[in-house]
């Protein structure tokens, strides 16, 4: 059965970032903890279904209140696919809409991007990386490496982050191989659901690097838990770093 095959292989490529990216994304996760430790943001980014990890990190009932997206409406899929298609292969086009947000010296950036060939990821690495930042690709090495790159550098996110973790998906994203499908013979994305895995792994690990240095963690609380309590335990987190979230 395709579906009972798609789990399967969902729980195997979970497992594999498990065994093989653990160690990266404990790095990942000390950086980001002394970033926000020391009241800076992590920022994240990314273009088309790309984008949906950086939705889920920002203001997420249990995660960190100090995880800045970098939104842009053109890079995401409600104003059009052709319209997507083409600015995410707009070299300079990443440059105004990092130029939108405050970034910082030493803070971090995650970029989602499963094929890690548009120009839009990878100019998002050399422009935060020039202003500072340390950068994080978080993309599918097996899909880089079977994708010619777009961007004049020749070069993938992979080969241009200051680290690199590894969704694990294949060439295509489409998990189930079967002689019946279409195409690349082939059915059901799972770099979305590994994105969000991860991002929220991430979050996680520093999470216990906070409560490892007895500190509390700033954590945003789901107003449908009791709206006046979430209110002002989400002001008390949010007061320090709202003029720097251009999103709240």
């Amino acid at each position: 059965m395709i579906a009972e095959t798609y789990h399967t292989r969902l729980l195997e490529i979970i497992q594999f970032v498990n065994e093989t990216q653990k160690t990266t994304m404990e790095a990942v996760a000390k950086r980001m903890s002394e970033t926000l430790m020391q009241g800076g943001l992590v920022h994240l980014f990314g273009s088309g279904h790309s984008h949906l990890p950086v939705e889920e990190a920002f203001f997420r009932s249990g995660g960190l209140a100090p995880m800045n997206p970098i939104f842009d409406p053109s890079l995401m899929l409600h104003e059009g696919i052709q319209k997507i298609i083409r600015l995410e292969r707009l070299e300079g086009y990443t440059k105004i809409v990092l130029d939108n947000y405050d970034v910082r010296k030493g803070e971090v950036l995650l970029i989602f991007s499963v094929s890690g060939k548009n120009p839009a990821p990878v100019d998002m690495a050399l422009l935060a990386q020039a202003k500072g930042l340390y950068t994080v690709g978080i993309t599918s090495l097996d899909y880089a490496n079977n994708s010619p790159a777009m961007h004049s550098s020749g070069k993938h996110l992979h080969e241009v982050a200051d680290t690199v973790i590894d969704l694990g998906v294949p060439f295509g994203d489409a998990l189930v191989v079967d002689d019946r499908l279409p195409g690349l013979k082939s059915a059901g994305a799972g770099a979305t659901i590994i994105s969000l895995y991860i991002v929220n792994m991430l979050q996680m690990m520093v999470v216990d690097k906070y409560l490892q240095a007895e500190l509390e963690p700033p954590l945003t609380v789901c107003f449908n838990t009791g709206e006046a309590a979430a209110s002002a335990q989400n002001a008390a987190t949010y007061d320090s770093i709202r003029a720097r979230m251009r999103h709240l």
